[in-house]
């Protein structure tokens, strides 16, 4: 049986990152693939069919991960610091003068660590310069992919390999149940006061016109999300509810979701959208927007015009051809099995 190693900092951690490898390696064993996984901590129970090995930044324990990996297929490190690791094992192949597995960095939450010094290109560079040894450098959207472009200076084989995951995916079929809201998640960044302004815009047209106003749920809040809402005139249209209040129930009811996030690499929000046959509305900037098609399967809109939410919420309110049109046009909806593909082709294709 072929194998693949896959080093990750700890594996215990509950968040979307560890699920989504998780997912990945059970997939990858399921697809004729023996994996080894290195991590600093593993939870009690864990796969009985995953050979697992303990992970540190010391010499021997590098050493060990070389031995382990001569014939392996690939040694794939996630995000950082196991690109460092991942550089070291390299490294040490090429002093001993034998061929090296390929080397991959899949840097799902790279622009978690490169934001800070995005305004510092010189930095950044030297940043990440001594990571030429890397064989493949994955990302999870196409900004990534650019930004590493021009660290490596187009000199590196750089993939996208989309880590879809969403733990927002309703087991309940809950069919002909009236959807008369719109949905959107909070986030500290200034998008969602974008979102909270477009919506009182939208209010203020409504009963302009005099027609009935969906109600707006943002789940997740915090005192300056309450104050702008108060500020706007809209907290009698708005209801804010906790991250663990049935989020994928709410979500399957809902009319739209308001999809802002420019940072989230798992296309959260977009596949539970899809999931549930509900047409989103995208910032433009967001990952999202990359793999959907604008009046085909979602609207899109330009965040650096105040009126464009607006008028795509209207016209998707108030046009229901269109929406039954969009929603009908919604398939091939993302999966973790479809990255486990990619990422198995990229493998095969390099070797």
């Amino acid at each position: 049986m072929k194998e693949v190693i896959i080093l990750t900092s700890n594996i215990t951690i509950n968040n979307r990152t560890n699920i989504f490898i998780l997912n990945l390696i059970d997939l990858l064993y399921k697809k004729g693939l023996k994996v080894t996984l290195y991590s600093n901590k593993f939870p009690k129970t864990f796969y009985g069919y995953i050979t697992k090995k303990h992970l540190s930044l010391k010499l021997p324990n590098i050493k060990e991960i070389v031995n382990q990996s001569k014939n392996a297929l690939a040694i794939i490190a996630i995000d950082y610091p196991m690109n460092i690791i991942a550089y070291k094992i390299k490294n040490m192949f090429n002093k001993m003068k034998i061929k090296s597995p390929l080397i991959i960095w899949y840097s799902i939450n790279f622009q978690k660590h490169i934001y800070k010094n995005n305004n510092n290109k010189r930095k950044l560079k030297e940043d990440y310069k001594s990571l030429s040894n890397i064989d493949i450098v994955l990302c999870a959207n196409e900004k990534i992919k650019n930004i590493l472009e021009y660290i490596y200076n187009n000199n590196k084989t750089i993939e996208i390999v989309r880590p879809y995951y969403s733990p927002y995916i309703s087991k309940q079929n809950i069919k002909n149940k009236e959807k008369n809201y719109i949905l959107t998640f909070f986030d500290s960044k200034n998008s969602i006061y974008k979102c909270t302004s477009a919506y009182c815009e939208y209010i203020n047209n409504s009963i302009k016109n005099n027609k009935e106003a969906y109600k707006l749920i943002i789940a997740g809040y915090n005192k300056y999300l309450e104050d702008n809402i108060n500020k706007l005139k809209i907290k009698d249209y708005v209801e804010l509810v906790d991250y663990n209040s049935n989020i994928e129930d709410i979500i399957s009811s809902a009319y739209t979701i308001l999809i802002h996030n420019t940072e989230d690499p798992f296309y959260i929000e977009l596949i539970s959208a899809w999931h549930n046959k509900i047409v989103p509305i995208i910032d433009s900037k967001s990952p999202s927007a990359e793999i959907t098609t604008d009046n085909k399967n979602a609207l899109i809109y330009n965040s650096q015009n105040p009126i464009s939410l607006c008028n795509k919420l209207i016209r998707l309110i108030e046009d229901k051809e269109l929406y039954d049109s969009l929603s009908s046009s919604i398939e091939n909806i993302p999966s973790i099995e479809y990255s486990a593909n990619q990422l198995i082709e990229i493998i095969t294709k390099q070797l």
